[in-house]
Formats: C-alpha cells, sequence, structure tokens
C-alpha cells in the first residue's frame, strides 16, 4: 500500500493508528490509490451565479 501511494510504510501504520497528525495531502495520496473518493457535504455550492 505504501509504494502504491508513493508514502512510507511509517505513515500507513501512523494513518491506521489513527494519528492525528497525518497531512491530509498524503491521506488523500492513500485513498486515491485505494480507489476512494473523497466528497464533502455541507459546504456552500460556489459553482452556481450569484
Amino acid at each position: 500500500m505504501a509504494l502504491a501511494a508513493g508514502v512510507g510504510v511509517r505513515f500507513i501504520v501512523d494513518l491506521e493508528a489513527g494519528k492525528p497528525t497525518v497531512r491530509l495531502e498524503t491521506v488523500m495520496r492513500v485513498i486515491e490509490a485505494l480507489g476512494g473518493e473523497v466528497m464533502l457535504d455541507g459546504l456552500p455550492d460556489t459553482t452556481e451565479a450569484p
């Protein structure tokens, strides 16, 4: 998994352990490597014209 996501094994261990200081950018790379997708709900839609 670490190799596929381009991260170190230590990062995967920390992520699995729930370490609160992991970087979101790196977490997103792991999610992408797993074929996952992140969707955020409740944020204002900035694509609509006023």
